[in-house]
């Protein structure tokens, strides 16, 4: 398998690579879908689709790399991509910090309209 050698040029290596990808692969490359429904390519985890309740950074740790070991060991290794929908901090991660919104809120130096907004 030409692209996993690091001595090959990357245009053969992403050839090859391409060449053995089926197009569901493909779109999970390119693609997040939601947690409870993943291809092993692309993962989102978002709204509230957390590993368990309270949910500690270790243990969304420990959740992605469960999900990495099951990418590399499909038939290409190739590893799997993970993302968090989150703008203004991961709320989902327990006793993460989270911040406005909004920069204008954060900007806008009026303590009450923070403590008013609903988030």
């Amino acid at each position: 398998m030409i692209y996993k050698k690091a001595t090959k040029p990357i245009n053969s290596s992403i050839k090859d690579l391409m060449s053995r990808m089926i197009l569901e692969k493909k779109i999970g490359q390119m693609t997040h879908i939601e947690r409870s429904v993943a291809s092993v390519q692309g993962v989102l985890s978002e709204g509230g689709s957390v590993p368990s309740r309270k949910a500690s950074a270790e243990t969304w740790i420990d959740m992605v790399n469960e999900f990495q070991k099951g990418a590399l060991l499909t038939r290409l290794g190739i590893p799997m991509i993970h993302g968090i929908g989150s703008v203004h901090g991961e709320n989902d991660f327990y006793k993460a910090t989270i911040f406005p919104h909004s920069i204008g809120l954060g900007d806008a130096m009026q303590v009450n309209i923070l403590l008013t907004a609903k988030f």
